[in-house]
């Protein structure tokens, strides 16, 4: 399973997290599961310094690990109400 979330530093350097996003189960029939995620984008909001952090679980597991920490310029656009993310686990 995968799931992602937003991360945002203040100015006092305190760090604000979302609650994570809805989770997503990769195919199982591949030897190697890929991963696509749809995150909603950044489109009502001031804040910079936003960081969207991806977690995924191993096989069968329900401990999510951290496996991307990215700016998402793309995520900010007024246009599109979502943006795909991909993995290979």
């Amino acid at each position: 399973m995968a799931t992602d979330l937003y991360e945002q530093a203040d100015g006092m350097g305190q760090v604000h997290r979302s609650t994570p996003g809805t989770s997503s189960v990769p195919p199982t029939s591949e030897p190697i599961p890929r991963l696509r995620l749809t995150i909603p984008t950044l489109r009502v909001t001031a804040k910079t310094n936003v960081l969207v952090q991806v977690y995924r679980t191993v096989a069968n597991g329900t401990v999510y690990y951290q496996i991307s920490n990215f700016n998402p310029r793309r995520l900010r656009s007024t246009n599109q109400t979502t943006a795909d993310y991909g993995d290979v686990g």
